[in-house]
């Protein structure tokens, strides 16, 4: 028969076992407290996570619009447009037969989206490609994301990407006289604050950044689903700690809400009666609905020209942020209406809308 070990071990035992989970606990929570302080320091660990998840997100987009891209597109890729500056590179999209012709197409500029954190110009190929299939040249400008890139960086990347096209544009078929500034979510507001630096020498001069164009080169803007007023920034709310990574990244402090860069940036605050025609659209899902609204108005009170594609809050089915890239029938539309507005501020005639299913 065996017998029970004594005692007095196994109570040994159980302090051993007793005193590892205590150590265990105590490097989980170790570990937690570093990961707290480190969030409380600097904004990287969030803005990553935030930015694979966008990116993941950005990949789905961009594989759900293959169906549409046409054939005969012809791509530029990774052309510097700043010297010394490595992520500056711009991605040229023309229709095939046109690289080398010298011809001048109206020239749509899009910045990408992405938070101001996530995000590049390869995530939007493809609607590059459905827009250069239809007969503009279009062009994919990459820009620094935060952090490690900072306010107003961009927008000085996005300006000189300007510069760059209008003293090249015979080589990459972009017509200068028929330039179109867009971009979706965080490129929307670069590109909103760029064409207030090339329309407006006061606001330029503000914020140090110089317009490499003159304002009649910029024939029009096109802004999907921007932040064109930071001070509706609800922090405080459900969002709130993706909002505070994604503003402290941008602008390099943690109390960024106090920052006099955060109110210049805030463009709808410093929109004159020269800012060009301007094309909005928001889904009526989207977070950031209020501020295309707002944009809109301000713009409207200006005297600017402005059309939209802004939907009724009891529109059915909700459009959530970025509706504009999945091309569904309200997407495909949006497409419609705004090569409309291009057909408009560049005095050209493009069919537009082609691909996929015809919108009902």
């Amino acid at each position: 028969m065996r017998t029970a070990p004594p005692r007095s071990g196994f109570a040994r035992f159980l302090r051993v076992v007793r005193n590892t989970m205590f150590w265990i606990i105590g490097v989980i929570l170790a570990i937690a407290l570093v990961i707290f302080v480190w969030l409380q320091l600097t904004p990287w660990p969030g803005s990553m996570v935030i930015r694979m998840a966008f990116d993941e997100r950005a990949k789905v987009v961009q594989s759900d619009l293959v169906k549409y891209v046409p054939d005969g597109v012809d791509v530029r890729q990774d052309i510097p447009y700043r010297s010394g500056d490595a992520d500056a590179l711009l991605d040229v999209y023309t229709p095939d037969g046109v690289r080398g012709s010298g011809a001048a197409l109206p020239t749509i500029v899009w910045v990408h989206g992405g938070a101001w954190i996530s995000g590049s110009k390869e995530l939007i190929s493809n609607y590059m490609r459905v827009l250069a299939g239809e007969g503009y040249t279009a062009i994919a400008v990459e820009y620094t994301i935060a952090p490690e890139g900072q306010y107003p960086l961009p927008i000085e990347q996005v300006a000189d990407s300007l510069g760059y096209l209008d003293a090249n544009a015979r080589a990459l078929n972009v017509d200068p006289s028929k330039l179109i500034l867009a971009g979706d979510s965080a490129g929307a507001q670069i590109a909103a604050q760029v064409a207030n630096v090339v329309t407006s020498s006061e606001y330029a001069s503000s914020i140090k950044v110089e317009s490499p164009i003159e304002p009649e080169q910029l024939a029009g803007v096109v802004l999907a689903c921007g932040a064109y007023d930071l001070s509706l920034v609800n922090a405080e709310g459900s969002f709130g700690w993706f909002l505070d990574t994604v503003l402290w990244s941008y602008f390099g402090a943690r109390d960024y809400k106090t920052r006099p860069e955060v109110a210049s940036a805030s463009v709808v605050d410093y929109l004159t009666a020269k800012y060009p025609p301007t094309y909005i659209t928001v889904g009526n899902w989207d977070p950031l609905y209020p501020q295309s609204v707002e944009f809109k108005a301000k713009l409207q009170g200006l005297g600017v020209d402005v059309q939209s594609m802004i939907f009724n809050p009891d529109f059915r089915p909700g459009l959530e942020h970025e509706y504009q890239f999945l091309l569904n029938d309200q997407g495909r539309f949006n497409l419609q209406r705004m090569d409309a507005f291009i057909d408009g501020v560049t005095d050209t005639s493009l069919p537009f809308g082609q691909q996929g299913p015809p919108v009902r």
